[in-house]
């Protein structure tokens, strides 16, 4: 009877010292630190980041926003596909709201885009965008591969 009482305790201790990098690994990793995604594409950020909450475009860059928790900006600056200026590691977005399947989000390709978006009624070409309009009155501007609205 004792060498039972010592195994279920020394069973039990075996399983609470295991416990713990169990629960460890069933956690989300941390997201990587800004710096670590230098270089990326935008995918990689809006896999990472989820949507931004802003965005702007020029005729040589483009850009994506996520705000932290206290409403500061945190910005990734996109030359072509690659992710040339981050925020500080200290940043951190409030929330990461991922894509909604079947639907175009802003910085998606263009190519992915068109498949949700179907074909444009009309376009209107400037000089570093496209506008395209579609039947329902949605207004999609294409720049650097890419849609913005």
């Amino acid at each position: 009877m004792r060498s039972f009482r010592f195994l279920a305790r020394a069973a039990a201790a075996a399983l609470a010292v295991l416990a713990v990098p169990v629960a460890a690994m069933t956690r989300a990793p941390a997201p990587p630190v800004p710096h670590d995604l230098l270089g990326c594409s935008p995918e990689t950020i809006l896999a990472t980041y989820g949507l931004a909450c802003e965005h702007w475009t020029s005729s040589s860059a483009f850009s994506l926003s996520y705000k932290d928790k206290n409403g500061a900006l945190g910005t990734f600056l996109f030359h072509g596909d690659a992710a040339v200026q981050v925020p500080p590691d200290s940043f951190v977005p409030a929330a990461v709201v991922p894509p909604k399947p079947g639907e175009p989000f802003p910085a998606q390709r263009a190519a992915d885009a068109a498949r949700c978006l179907g074909n444009p009624k009309s376009s209107t070409a400037g000089t570093s965008s496209i506008e395209l309009e579609y039947p329902d009155g949605r207004k999609v501007t294409l720049a650097h591969g890419r849609v913005f609205f």
